[in-house]
């Protein structure tokens, strides 16, 4: 039973051998001369595919049409709201520096958080911007 299993194998692989070696090079590697455009143009005159090559010629529909993809897909577009981040406005008073010049005094503003954060679509029900 293991030697007629060992013999298939043996016969399958000396077969597949065969048949690989039957081909020769310039049937399956173009000549040098042959550009990349002619080699796509012969294989697609020969499987009929004259559309495919259309498709390729022209420019994308989202870029046609100036759509996103909310629009391609016909999904809701997210409403992100900007949660307050007031400004702070700090007065600093006049002062002498150490080497005794002055310095006049100044109004300086911050934010109160470091950076901007939004919110989630559903986290938030209160319009921000109103108040």
């Amino acid at each position: 039973m293991k030697t007629s299993f060992l013999k298939t194998i043996i016969i399958t692989a000396w077969i597949s051998l065969l048949i690989g070696c039957s081909s020769s090079k310039e049937s399956v590697i173009p000549p040098v001369d042959t550009t990349i455009k002619e080699v796509y143009e012969s294989h697609a005159n020969a499987s009929g595919q004259q559309s495919m090559r259309l498709a390729v010629q022209r420019p994308l529909l989202s870029k046609e049409l100036n759509m996103d993809a909310y629009t391609l897909h016909n999904t809701p577009k997210p409403d992100y709201k900007l949660l307050p981040n007031p400004t702070l406005y700090m007065f600093v008073s006049s002062k002498l520096s150490r080497d005794r010049s002055p310095i006049p005094a100044f109004i300086t503003e911050f934010k109160m958080y470091e950076r901007d954060e939004y919110a989630l679509p559903h986290e938030v029900s209160i319009n921000w911007e109103q108040k």
